[in-house]
């Protein structure tokens, strides 16, 4: 899973970021302490909530009620691998710092919970939903790294290309999304 490996990379191990790094990254920059980054760090959660999502939408379809429950548990588990950590967690709900990465893992959560419900709608519709989950995985985090790329690279003054990471979630979101529409189009 591109989640996992540099979206950043660098030559020194400790200066290459994930996905998860970033998110966390991104907060001690100058720029986004003064409220001038105008980048949403909640979008490099995305690849996970919408990873789970796919599972459970998958999941909904398959004839197997073990491969169901599986899939639907490990979409919830990735869902919630996104809660902030739990001294924040505690207080999240009220606002601050982990307060939209809260919410986007309790939206995920519950989506996945209701993926059941999937299983009565018309193969199009979840075709279309899953090529829509796709679209949001791929792009949302592509174009905040793109808005970020340039503040990387003045912090560790040397221009930064594009990692791993970042293009293994490219492909994989971009498949996931052509299956959607590849269905949608069959169905």
């Amino acid at each position: 899973m591109g989640y996992w490996r540099p979206w950043v990379p660098h030559k020194a191990a400790g200066l290459a970021l994930t996905a998860w790094d970033l998110t966390e990254w991104i907060k001690f920059l100058p720029a986004w302490r003064a409220g001038a980054l105008n980048i949403q760090r909640e979008a490099f959660y995305l690849p996970l909530i919408a990873s789970g999502l796919a599972l459970a939408l998958v999941a909904a379809r398959l004839r197997s009620r073990p491969a169901r429950w599986g899939l639907r548990a490990l979409g919830g588990i990735l869902c919630l691998l996104v809660l902030p950590a739990y001294e924040l967690l505690l207080t999240a709900y009220r606002g601050g710092d982990g307060q939209g990465q809260f919410f986007l893992a309790l939206a995920g959560f519950a989506l996945v919970s209701c993926s059941p419900l999937a299983r009565t709608w018309p193969e199009r519709y979840s075709a279309a939903a899953l090529a829509a989950i796709g679209l949001i995985g791929l792009g949302l985090p592509l174009w905040q790294l793109a808005l970020l790329r340039p503040v990387v690279a003045q912090v560790y003054a040397e221009p930064v290309g594009w990692g791993l990471g970042a293009v293994l979630n490219s492909i994989g979101f971009s498949l996931v999304t052509l299956s959607g529409l590849w269905l949608a189009g069959k169905g």
